[in-house]
């Protein structure tokens, strides 16, 4: 420190210093905001775009196209292509409601969908046992475990795009 001259005046004062500072400091701010900005932006538009694509079909909707469609008909209504062929025509999904009082009989759509727990004096049954049938395959996928787990979330989305069937 002993080469600087004391007596020289300093390039800034120390008003022009904090002011310079301040400047560099708003302009990181500044930067920052406008990333800020951006990344809200893209999680704005994806979250735009998922919600389209959710509106578009849910993981029920999916999976009663996939697995039901065939005997129940498009839209629930026991008239599917499969129907004709059965020696007991499906049931219209469209009327559980208003058959149970105007409740949606959640519980029991799950147990019939699901089938693995239905006690077997209690009549024949020609719809598969979906549960079973899932687990084989989620079982694969992800471990026993794993697999009865999704193949529980798998009937939950079927029984509730089927309440949203109800007229």
């Amino acid at each position: 420190m002993h080469w600087i001259n004391r007596t020289e005046p300093e390039l800034f004062d120390r008003d022009q210093s904090a002011f310079y500072l301040r400047a560099l400091s708003l302009q990181s701010r500044m930067q920052q905001v406008v990333q800020m900005l951006r990344f809200l932006g893209a999680v704005v538009i994806a979250s735009m775009a998922g919600s389209l694509s959710a509106q578009e079909m849910s993981y029920g909707e999916a999976e009663y196209l996939n697995s039901c469609a065939v005997c129940h008909g498009v839209e629930g209504k026991g008239d599917g292509p499969l129907g004709d062929e059965l020696l007991k025509r499906p049931s219209d999904l469209t009327d559980l409601a208003a058959r149970n009082g105007g409740a949606f009989p959640y519980s029991r759509v799950f147990a019939v969908i699901d089938g693995r727990y239905l006690v077997p004096g209690h009549g024949e049954r020609e719809m598969p046992v979906w549960g079973r049938q899932f687990l084989e395959e989620d079982a694969k996928t992800y471990g026993p475990s794993g697999g009865e787990i999704v193949t529980t979330e798998r009937i939950h989305n079927l029984a509730g795009y089927i309440e949203s069937l109800q007229r």
